[in-house]
């Protein structure tokens, strides 16, 4: 169970690091402009339909992730143009976090929290990721137009489609009208998140690519 932790912690600790290195990375960005730490979004979306926690769970564990959001944006403020000391701060916020969390989720919770974590950041960062991911986020860039905190909110988007569209296409083998009901369901959800982040155009794109990623069909 340590370990389970100690790697919960370092994937948000890496999400929240690479928004600070691209806060600091060349003199157009400042601390005002960096993407802020979403893990306390991606945990609400995600807690339900996929993390499969309980109110009470819930009513725990949100309050501390919104601490660490806190925390981590504060961090990356007081110390743009140090990644060093903004390092060695996030990595202590996120120990107090994991202090608080392991009496909280279990350890298959924790680890779909990690899997969450992680493909948000890669999805921000743009790596380990494959052709077809790849192949979106250069569009939502050079095409789309998406900021950082747009793409930031539409990686929140596509790590429950890939995550909750994994669990659907699953269920679709054995019971293909429930599946179909809980894909309207999903699409009914992330539509009213991209339609908050994006405009009218950016939305109508980005959303039919999204259809086609979860759908395993090429952008």
């Amino acid at each position: 169970m340590t370990r389970i932790f100690n790697l919960f912690v370092a994937a948000i600790i890496l999400a929240a690091s690479v928004t600070t290195a691209k806060a600091q990375d060349g003199a157009a960005n400042t601390p005002k402009t960096a993407a802020r730490s979403k893990v306390t979004t991606l945990y609400k979306q995600l807690s339900a339909s996929y993390l499969k926690t309980t109110e009470d769970q819930n009513a725990k564990a949100i309050p501390i992730l919104t601490k660490y959001d806190v925390e981590v944006d504060a961090v990356k403020v007081k110390n743009a143009g140090n990644a060093a000391k903004t390092q060695q701060e996030v990595n202590a916020v996120g120990a107090k976090a994991m202090e608080s969390l392991k009496k909280i989720l279990n350890g298959e919770q924790s680890f779909k929290l990690l899997a969450a974590i992680s493909t948000q950041e890669n999805i921000v960062s743009g790596k380990n990721l494959d052709a077809n991911q790849k192949a979106f986020v250069t569009k939502a860039k050079n095409e789309y137009k998406l900021s950082e905190e747009q793409l930031t909110a539409v990686a929140l988007v596509i790590v429950q489609g890939k995550l909750r569209g994994d669990v659907i296409a699953q269920l679709a083998k054995t019971n293909s009208q429930q599946a179909g009901q809980e894909y309207i369901k999903l699409f009914q959800d992330l539509d009213g998140q991209l339609k908050s982040s994006l405009s009218g155009e950016q939305y109508k794109n980005v959303r039919a690519d999204i259809e086609k990623m979860i759908k395993g069909q090429k952008v």
